[in-house]
């Protein structure tokens, strides 16, 4: 290929690039009504908060759920989308905040700022802001990375929520649970049974085609069925297919497990025997399909070899397999109706995020993400693993091998293999040593493989990151071997080395180019070498995605570069993707081009349209498709059509049925069921408090749930019962009811989740009990020689009787407290031990209180404390009377109407009428908020406030909030020069400017 040449490829190429991009560009702005839905990934210190956190790129900006996103990161902020106000504080009351979407206005502990409206969103379910916005109004940055779609979160001060996960680390640390992870729920297994009803994946197809050799038709039909039989997992898969009616049946038995608990002594985490694939041994055998048995007790999380992963399971008939590498397709599985492997994929020094896209013949999609760290390939010291795997392929032919691996220290573990294989004809038998080790920055390798017939093979290689790039490298050197893997040739291999490099490259601030590039050089006995290369570069550009892959090929006889470049743009139901294939050497051309556009019509149907033209034989082929995805049954038309005047038409219908865990209904699905864990969860008023559903006790509607810390949509019906279905199988799922959709704040869940781990097929029945609690609130005052007042900022706990703390408050400014959510029993009430010695302050010691059922408050719960220079006349306790009767919760009185006069106070007014009569876009001072009415009675007769003041009421995080209004003023300037011109006595609660149109929406 000559200089001028490849200048003038590589300008056509460049050429083609811009065109794509600005072609899909330009498609995109013309379907773009409304912004892209996104689901993140949101990370916290490498804590993974959520999986599933909804986004929307509007092509400029993304947009964050403001009111989900605060809920994770524990700051008080609510927002409600039918009011669009948002509202709360940020790390303390005193920084308040407040959100009027449909006015476009913000306040922040008073000071009021306007914003954009392109700038915020607002959902059935969310108000959504721009990241800007949010690192604006919270103190965190945000680092959105497109590629990865996810949202890594950096505070800019010390959030609660990372207290919490300090706290939790500690505890995995000092042992709390076995496996180093902190279980939030108690697990509730799935008993095993000796036979249980099917979950059946089925799909019938008919196909008709047209050809210069004759007219053809064609059926075939498939079935996935998934159950317990006789106390293990059992599955069988059936195709049968014209003309000769051939019938395949593959069938596995086993069990799994993510802790070491199958088969007694062996300890092991999973045995399975039937139709599998197995275990491939480095540098021996790859794995294979056949029939045979495996048992061994690797955790299902870990790569299965050091420094590589292979993927492999059952995939549902007709589906396809995509895989993802850091966000890059790396590979592809047609459809087999059988299994996917793909085999032996590289890991890299650091983190290697796997992504698998099971893509269904009507439109469903399905993704499995697999996270991996190189550091979980070595064993902690004295850990051992091993897997025994005995196998009859296809052919007939038997391997056997058995692996076993030793952890000798934090950064030494040695492996060991013993394995049988066909080999040329014969069986060879091979024994293997080999150590891994890991320190900083840098892992090592080394193996050992002996071969019976007297060969032997030598490999070494490392795996570390330098200035920002993964490098990989790994070479074999053999001597008279031969294996499965290393095949027998006329001119016999006598080496191997392979390289790997990975990073990515920032081009503009929202722009990265991730590249790869591999290397691997066979040395052959003759002296020859055989090379190949290849270099992958994607990123995103106007939204639209690019990847591009050369790949260099020499060997003594011939040399070749090809490549194929793919764009794809995507929007809110349209997605366009096409793709060039071409050579540059030995001839310059291109092969190949395609394109694809698909359009989701809602309510899960689908059209699809493509065009395939091949350069080197001048056919084009095209192609139509009509999909339905949901409803009780699935359903895909779809006709090609060939220049050469040949054409065909297919149908395939699809349907799953399987019993649902709470009543044994059969239900019809479009989705499949078969691979996948169902959940039938029923929220009621547990009134007796025994832990069942009973006669007569009242069923929670609208009520969701969180499945490991991610809102599931679904929720309760009238009965009660949700369907949690298409949930993952053989990991732990926290269960956990969202108490956000409890429409009575004094419900609170008995259990708050509950920990499963679910099998493919199986569903599970669970119970969450709701209970009515009650809350508690008093205030804390400190006494001194020389005044009595409210002392704020002081912790007070509640205790049961194991000693837990189960609720917390801080007092407020004037040493108010609420303790809510408190379930019926017996409590110890006190000060916080630590806080109460930093302030060398003393009291009476704790109060123990017997909350009843019911839900009556207990008001009036007063704590006196005494500064270090009080002594008091008596030493009897003086904080609180013995006894205290609980105050009827639905006594709350009504907001009068006319002016009240309050014992040494002056005039005031709570009125709903001379609120509403004030003009929306006047605004006033609020000078304080409390939590009962008296206090700012009390605030307005101390301040002697005549006049221009008046209180309001409102909720706040579920509770009565009064708040205190002062003056009335035509803009906001006025208010802040009256603001400013207040009395030192009134500004002590750090008062702010409200509008009075925000306020109209906050009062009840």
């Amino acid at each position: 290929m000559t200089l001028r040449g490849s200048l003038l490829f590589a300008k056509s190429t460049l050429l083609l690039v811009v065109l794509l991009t600005v072609t899909l560009s330009a498609l995109g702005q013309a379907f773009d009504d409304e912004p892209e839905l996104l689901i993140l990934e949101v990370r916290l210190d490498q804590t993974v908060l959520s999986g599933g956190l909804p986004a929307y790129d509007d092509g400029t900006n993304i947009l964050l759920p403001l009111g989900e996103l605060s809920q994770l990161l524990t700051i008080a902020i609510t927002a409600d989308p039918v009011s669009g106000i948002a509202s709360g504080f940020v790390l303390s009351s005193r920084r308040t905040f407040e959100l009027d979407a449909n006015r476009l206005l913000v306040n922040q502990a008073g000071t009021r700022s306007s914003i954009n409206p392109e700038d915020i969103y607002i959902d059935l379910d969310d108000i959504y802001v721009t990241k800007s916005l949010v690192e604006s109004w919270l103190p965190v940055n945000l680092d959105f990375q497109r590629s990865r779609l996810s949202l890594l979160v950096e505070p800019r001060e010390i959030l609660p929520l990372q207290a919490q996960l300090l706290r939790e680390r500690r505890a995995a640390r000092n042992g709390q649970n076995g496996n180093g992870e902190r279980a939030h729920f108690e697990f509730e297994a799935v008993p095993y049974r000796i036979i249980s009803s099917p979950a059946i994946d089925q799909a019938v197809g008919w196909r008709y085609q047209n050809s210069l050799a004759g007219d053809s038709t064609s059926m075939d039909y498939s079935a996935l069925i998934t159950s317990d039989l006789m106390g293990l997992e059992a599955t069988a898969a059936i195709s049968v297919r014209e003309p000769d009616w051939t019938t395949d049946l593959r069938f596995t038995l086993g069990r799994k497990s993510p802790e070491p608990e199958l088969l007694g002594p062996l300890r092991a985490r999973s045995f399975i025997g039937g139709d599998i694939s197995a275990t491939s041994v480095p540098n021996v055998t790859p794995g294979v399909f056949g029939r045979g048995i495996n048992i061994n007790n690797r955790p299902l999380s870990r790569p299965s070899e050091f420094s590589q992963h292979t993927f492999t399971g059952e995939v549902p008939p007709g589906w396809d397999v995509e895989l993802y590498y850091n966000d890059v397709l790396v590979d592809y599985q047609p459809p087999n109706g059988e299994r996917y492997l793909f085999e032996n994929q590289p890991l890299s020094y650091g983190r290697n995020e796997f992504t698998l896209v099971f893509n269904g013949p009507f439109g469903e999609r399905r993704v499995e993400n697999r996270v991996f760290n190189l550091s979980q390939s070595m064993l902690a010291p004295g850990e051992t693993q091993y897997d025994l795997s005995w196998i009859e392929d296809q052919n007939g032919r038997t391997r056997a091998s058995f692996q076993l691996d030793a952890g000798i220290s934090e950064q030494l573990t040695l492996t060991s293999s013993f394995s049988e294989v066909p080999v040329n004809g014969g069986a060879g038998q091979y024994t293997g040593f080999g150590a891994r080790t890991y320190w900083q920055a840098l892992s090592l390798r080394a193996d050992w493989v002996d071969q019976s017939e007297g060969g032997y093979l030598v490999g070494y290689g490392g795996q570390t990151r330098f200035a920002g790039i993964n490098l990989d490298a790994y070479r074999s050197q053999l001597y008279d071997f031969e294996s499965a893997t290393f095949s027998r040739r006329a001119d016999p291999l006598v080496a191997r080395t392979e390289a790997r490099a990975s990073s990515a490259l920032p081009l503009l601030p929202r722009v990265r180019l991730p590249w790869t590039t591999t290397f691997k050089r066979d040395e052959l006995e003759s002296g020859e070498y055989i090379d190949e290369a290849s270099l992958r570069v994607s990123t995103f550009v106007q939204r639209v995605s690019l990847s591009n892959t050369l790949t260099w090929r020499r060997s003594a006889e011939s040399e070749t570069v090809t490549g194929r470049l793919q764009a794809s743009r995507r929007w809110a139901n349209t997605s366009v993707r096409s793709q060039l294939a071409y050579n540059l050497d030995p001839e310059q051309e291109a092969t190949n081009v395609s394109a694809n556009i698909t359009q989701t019509l809602g309510n899960g149907y689908r059209a699809t349209a493509n065009v395939n033209h091949s350069l080197q034989t001048d056919v084009t082929r095209y192609g139509a498709g009509f999909n339905k995805s949901l409803g009780m049954f699935g359903l895909g038309l779809s006709g090609s059509y060939v220049d050469s005047n040949d054409y065909s038409i297919s149908a395939r219908l699809f349907a799953s049925a399987r019993q649902t865990p709470q009543h044994g209904d059969w239900q019809v699905d479009a989705r499949p069921t078969a691979r996948s864990g169902m959940i039938s969860a029923t929220v009621f008023i547990d009134e007796n408090g025994n832990g069942v559903w009973d006669e007569g006790e009242p069923l929670l509607e609208n009520v969701g749930f969180l499945i490991n810390g991610v809102r599931n949509r679904s929720l309760t019906d009238e009965q009660g019962v949700v369907t949690l279905s298409q949930l993952p199988t053989h990991r732990y799922l926290d269960i956990e009811l969202n108490v956000g959709t409890l429409e009575d704040l004094q419900w609170q869940p008995v259990v708050k989740g509950r920990r499963v781990m679910l099998r493919p097929g199986m569903g599970q029945n669970l119970l969450f009990p709701v209970q009515v609690t009650s809350e508690i609130d008093g205030t804390v005052f400190v006494l001194s020689e020389e005044t009595e007042r409210g002392a704020s900022n002081i912790q007070v706990e509640l205790l049961d009787q194991t000693g837990q703390v189960v609720a917390r408050d801080r007092t407020a400014w004037d040493g108010f407290y609420i303790l809510m959510g408190v379930p019926a029993g017996d409590y110890e009430l006190r000060i916080n031990p630590e806080q109460l010695e930093g302030l060398g302050w003393r009291y009476a010691g704790p109060r123990q209180l017997e909350v009843p059922e019911g839900g009556d408050f207990i008001s009036g719960i007063d704590i006196s404390l005494f500064s270090a220079d009080y002594e008091p006349s008596v030493s009897a306790p003086i904080d609180v009377p013995e006894t205290m009767a609980p105050v009827d919760s639905d006594a709350a009185q009504p907001m009068p109407e006319r002016p009240m006069t309050v014992d040494g106070a002056p005039e005031t007014y709570l009125t709903g009428v001379w609120l509403q009569s004030q003009p929306d876009s006047y605004f006033t001072i609020q000078l304080m908020a409390a939590r009962t009415e008296q206090t700012v009675l009390n605030f307005i007769a101390a301040n002697g406030l005549q006049g221009n003041a008046n209180y309001f009421a409102s909720l706040y995080q579920g509770a009565p909030w009064y708040s205190l209004i002062y003056g009335h003023y035509r803009t906001y300037e006025e208010a802040q020069q009256a603001l400013s011109e207040l009395p030192p006595a009134l500004r002590e609660a750090e008062p702010w400017v409200r509008s009075y149109a925000l306020i109209k929406q906050l009062a009840r």
